[in-house]
């Protein structure tokens, strides 16, 4: 007797099911289909997490340690001390911006009223009173414990050698610096100085050019007022 041969429908095996089902009847067919909307999700997801998996893959201990420093200047910068002329500093600084001139003479002392002042801090006096005219005490310390802890931060990628003896050398340091820091022009100037001399020793001159090319630099100025507005 002649076999009889069972047609099996185009698009199916011997289950009755499609190639590309299973037997819960989803998608099996060996790669996975995902929706655009998924796929566009999952894309915008993992950039990010990528990015920050890639950074943290390179933050090792001796990197965590140095950060951990920094935090520790940070903090204590933000201590820095109000001193009693720092006051002096904000009521030159209001004068000045009332008057519109540069203040050479002694206005506040009773003993030594109207004696000559070599007033050398008077863009820094400026700027502390804007500062403290916006945000009070608290966004002026801020500003000063700005500039030092860039000035640390300078200092760090001055220092040769391995991180751990740049991180001992530092945390050495840093007790004695900590006690002559506050709330003074001096702050811009110590930032100035190590910024001058990084730039120097990593011979970037022509941010040093560029700078006295577009226009005087913070310690030109002073000097400037100092030549121009002093009596002769």
């Amino acid at each position: 007797m002649p076999a009889t041969l069972t047609q099996v429908p185009q698009g199916t095996d011997g289950t009755g099911m499609t190639g590309d089902q299973d037997l819960d009847g989803d998608s099996s067919s060996g790669s996975s289909t995902v929706p655009p909307s998924a796929a566009a999700s999952g894309g915008a997801v993992s950039g990010p997490l990528h990015a920050l998996l890639s950074c943290l893959s390179r933050f090792d201990a001796g990197r965590f340690i140095s950060a951990e420093l920094m935090v520790l200047v940070a903090a204590t910068a933000c201590f820095a001390r109000v001193q009693s002329d720092t006051y002096w500093h904000l009521a030159a600084g209001r004068a000045m911006s009332q008057t519109g001139r540069v203040m050479l003479t002694d206005e506040f002392s009773h003993t030594n009223y109207g004696a000559p002042w070599a007033n050398y801090e008077w863009l820094s006096q400026v700027v502390f009173y804007r500062v403290y005219s916006e945000g009070g005490m608290p966004l002026l310390t801020a500003l000063c414990a700005l500039l030092l802890l860039g000035s640390c931060v300078l200092t760090w990628k001055l220092i040769r050698g391995s991180i751990e003896d740049r991180v001992l050398l530092l945390a050495l340091a840093l007790p004695l610096l900590a006690p002559g820091w506050s709330v003074r022009p001096q702050a811009f100037t110590v930032f100035l100085m190590v910024a001058v001399i990084y730039l120097v020793l990593r011979e970037r001159f022509w941010v040093l050019l560029s700078c006295s090319s577009c226009g005087p630099t913070c310690m030109q100025l002073w000097r400037w007022g100092w030549l121009c507005f002093s009596p002769t």
